[in-house]
């Protein structure tokens, strides 16, 4: 039988996570482009940021159309960048201070590393947008699924982050996305098995 799910959240209703969700305002549009089967994972954060702002859009990387338009949009509006630590990125306090206009779009992949590089080499036009880092370093708060990778954040803890060091207003900014992380790290890890439970309190 299968559970029965919350229609705002999709979480099974034991874990529903409608509580912790807050809306927010900011300038910057943000569009995450969604690597294959990651937005049925069950510890994914992004799927629910659209939640969060109407600033803020998904597509799936299945989507042609959407992307196409994307593409488009990304060489009309002005100062669209690609939040993506290449080699050649630079910081986004960088990128502020090498043009007078802030960043207007960016666009955010939602999937793991070698994922996220994979869909650069195939949708090439990625690769010529600006693309840019966060200026420093920040700790994970994600507490329920594992990354390899040094300094790793959650698609949700990286939008955030951005978004602050974009609109310089970081307290008003992280505080919604931050209500959601704790929500997720909450109802996750309360409905664990014990035995679990204890490996993420190591």
């Amino acid at each position: 039988m299968k559970r029965k799910r919350c229609d705002n959240c999709y979480n099974p209703l034991q874990t529903c996570i409608c509580k912790f969700i807050t809306t927010t305002n900011h300038q910057t549009s943000i569009v995450i482009i969604q690597c294959d089967k990651e937005g049925h994972h069950a510890k994914n954060t992004a799927r629910l940021l659209p939640k969060l702002s109407n600033n803020i859009r998904i597509i799936h990387e299945s989507d042609e159309p959407s992307l196409a338009e994307l593409k488009s949009s990304g060489i009309k509006i002005l100062n669209t960048a690609l939040l993506f630590p290449s080699e050649t990125a630079i910081t986004i306090n960088q990128f502020k201070k090498t043009d007078e206009d802030s960043i207007q779009q960016l666009i955010v992949i939602d999937g793991t590393w070698r994922k996220a590089k994979k869909l650069i080499l195939t949708q090439q036009w990625l690769a010529k947008l600006p693309q840019v880092s966060l200026s420093q370093h920040y700790e994970s708060q994600y507490a329920i699924r594992k990354t390899t990778v040094d300094n790793g954040l959650s698609t949700l803890e990286a939008i955030a982050y951005a978004l602050a060091e974009i609109e310089g207003d970081s307290v008003s900014t992280l505080t919604p996305f931050f209500t959601l992380l704790e929500g997720i790290n909450t109802m996750f890890i309360q409905h664990m098995p014990a035995e679990i439970k204890q490996r993420y309190k190591e």
